[in-house]
């Protein structure tokens, strides 16, 4: 049943109710058309999906999970499938700092691969012998000797426990890098891995679904980036393993930052095009799908004129062009509402109900406003939302980089990823140094004159406008026939990390431009 203070769905994936996020999901028809965004809810092949936050990484995850949690689905096996719930528990950032910062920068993804295959595994056993759907494989003999012959290297728990819950308990076990190596170099983990896949031969599939971790992800990019990466050197491993790879299942969500990063690495061209890898591409033209499919399933209550036929965006809202005073033309409707969001789902979900409740409230209140004014208004209002949260992120990048390289040791990791009054001062510093541009376009010679600024604030002149670039917030200029007129970061770019230099100009993001209210020179920009 659609909840009538969230008609256009519910914007956090991991909170609605499954059977709402099935109901109210929109299909894309063709995926040699739209790529990963059209993956069928029962494409069991696709183990990693890929994305930004926002870009509906966990409903994409979920629709799997319920699809294999139908007994009926693909596998033609002769026990039904053991599938598990989605894993959300994950550690906290100060315990993915403290494991960083054991090892080298070289080292740091092979540990990460190492830990996670021994948490995958000892997540396993559990499973294996205290969940209701696979305890019947063992023996009471068979389990106690594989606890006594590995006491050192498995948990003693009394219920299945979450990969992830065995990352957080592993680190904690640890005192030292060297401590870590010695567990992982036990010779009697390949033993283990040969038992549990022989009792994995007898058992039905084994499904484990470990979501993304959004919002530790922020607080420290390039920490949480080695971990996830780490995952997904794992996942594929196991998908290549002779003993465990057709039994034991793993799906994964990773950020778009995370496949960057592997695409740039020696084996890059084994992952491109890889056929277990979705990656969420949300362009324009995919936006505006699913902002039309949206409202084609709207209740007319939600309309600004109740009575209209069709279920056009133009006849919801009462307009088909608005008035753009600053730049001094008329925009397309469809065009006005998304360029001012980051071309996600969860924006364009946000935006759409706050349409849809303020036009109820004028029509039920008698305010009057007209369709422009509505409109106008809540743009404003979730572009500044959208703009502050995307700024709240670049802080974090920001002040996670600046922080020392023994901060976990000496237990004050926390001060740099998580302490609310020192981001806040990034986020005010950037906001200044996005107040030195006078108009939303501006140049190179422009950026060099706040280098010092930056040197100040930042500790480096260029890091603030790579990391700007990184999430979306400044674009380059660009006058290539078939190509945007801005360019801004995307899935298309995922290689290029630094803010391009040997180009025309740059430009805001409109929805930054709700924010830090700069001239607006030329035609709106359109992401792309």
């Amino acid at each position: 049943m659609r909840n009538p203070n969230a008609p256009f769905g519910n914007p956090d994936g991991s909170r609605a109710d499954i059977d709402d996020v099935l109901h109210e999901f929109v299909d894309f028809p063709d995926e040699t058309t739209w790529g990963g965004i059209a993956m069928r809810r029962d494409d069991f092949t696709a183990r990693v999906i890929v994305g930004r936050k926002g870009s509906g990484k966990t409903v994409y995850l979920r629709r799997l999970q319920a699809s294999a949690a139908d007994a009926n689905a693909i596998y033609a096996d002769a026990f039904p499938k053991y599938v598990d719930d989605i894993q959300q528990n994950y550690p906290n950032t100060d315990l993915v700092v403290k494991f960083c910062n054991w090892f080298k920068p070289a080292d740091l993804t092979e540990k990460w691969r190492e830990l996670w295959r021994r948490a995958i595994l000892r997540s396993l056993y559990t499973h294996l012998v205290y969940s209701d759907g696979l305890k019947h494989l063992l023996k009471p003999n068979r389990k106690k000797q594989l606890l006594e012959t590995y006491s050192t290297m498995l948990p003693i728990p009394k219920t299945p426990l979450s990969i992830y819950s065995q990352v957080t308990e592993i680190i904690h076990q640890m005192r030292s890098d060297r401590q870590f190596v010695e567990f992982c170099n036990s010779p009697l983990w390949e033993s283990l891995e040969y038992e549990l896949a022989t009792i994995l031969h007898n058992a039905p599939p084994v499904c484990f679904f470990v979501d993304a971790v959004d919002e530790e992800f922020a607080h420290a990019p390039m920490y949480w980036l080695r971990c996830q990466k780490g995952l997904f050197y794992q996942v594929m491993r196991f998908l290549r393993d002779s003993r465990l790879g057709s039994r034991l299942h793993i799906f994964i969500c990773i950020r778009d930052i995370v496949l960057a990063s592997v695409f740039r690495g020696e084996h890059q061209t084994r992952y491109r095009n890889e056929p277990h890898i979705r990656l969420l591409k949300w362009d324009l033209e995919a936006i505006r799908y699913l902002l039309r499919q949206k409202v084609n399933t709207l209740p007319h209550s939600f309309f600004f004129n109740p009575q209209q036929e069709n279920s056009s965006v133009s006849s919801w809202l009462g307009v088909e062009h608005i008035a753009n005073i600053s730049r001094n033309i008329e925009e397309n409707i469809e065009d006005y509402l998304l360029r001012h969001t980051r071309l996600l789902p969860r924006d364009t979900v946000i935006l759409g109900n706050d349409l849809c409740l303020n036009i109820a409230r004028n029509r039920n209140l008698g305010i009057g406003k007209s369709p422009e004014e509505i409109i106008k208004d809540c743009v404003h209002r979730c572009a500044e939302i959208f703009a502050k949260e995307q700024l709240a992120i670049c802080a974090n990048h920001l002040s996670s980089d600046t922080m020392p390289a023994r901060a976990a040791a000496h237990e004050y990791a926390e001060v740099y990823t998580s302490a609310k009054e020192y981001i806040a001062t990034f986020s005010e510093s950037l906001r200044a140094l996005l107040g030195n541009f006078t108009a939303d376009r501006f140049t190179r010679g422009d950026i060099d004159q706040t280098r010092e600024f930056c040197r100040t604030q930042f500790g480096d002149p260029d890091r603030p406008f790579s990391v700007l670039w990184q999430h979306g917030l400044i674009g380059y200029i660009n006058s290539t026939p078939g190509r945007p007129p801005v360019v801004f970061y995307s899935e298309d770019h995922l290689d290029d990390f630094l803010l391009p230099q040997d180009v025309e100009g740059y430009a805001m993001h409109p929805c930054l431009c709700d924010l830090v209210h700069p001239k607006l020179l030329g035609a709106p920009v359109m992401p792309s």
